[in-house]
């Protein structure tokens, strides 16, 4: 067999793209898109600061992170009209609290 310099993975004989297998994870509360290290930062200084608002887009942020897994989840399923359902209710959870950042600066 020619195998043209590709190569293959031991345990599962797919070809190797970018050094590995790509590979989704079970667990797919790490795909939150960061937004709960940002609401974390939020409700860090908000708290220090004593800005509220900071606090609630904070929160906002966490509810963004939970709905970027159910978004996640989803596309694993290929499903389409939940996936749109969940990019919009991401863009409007992000806007009001950018508005609420936006208002405290």
């Amino acid at each position: 067999m020619v195998n043209f310099g590709v190569k293959f993975c031991p345990t599962c004989y797919s070809p190797r793209i970018a050094g590995s297998p790509p590979l989704i994870p079970e667990d797919l509360r790490e795909c939150n898109g960061l937004r709960f290290e940002q609401a974390k930062l939020l409700e860090k200084l908000g708290n220090k600061y004593n800005e509220t608002g900071w606090v609630e887009a904070g929160r906002l942020f966490k509810k963004s992170g939970e709905s970027i897994i159910e978004l996640c989840k989803n596309a694993v399923k290929h499903n389409g009209k939940k996936c749109s359902e969940a990019l919009m209710k991401i863009a409007d959870i992000e806007e009001e609290a950018y508005q609420i950042i936006k208002r405290r600066i």
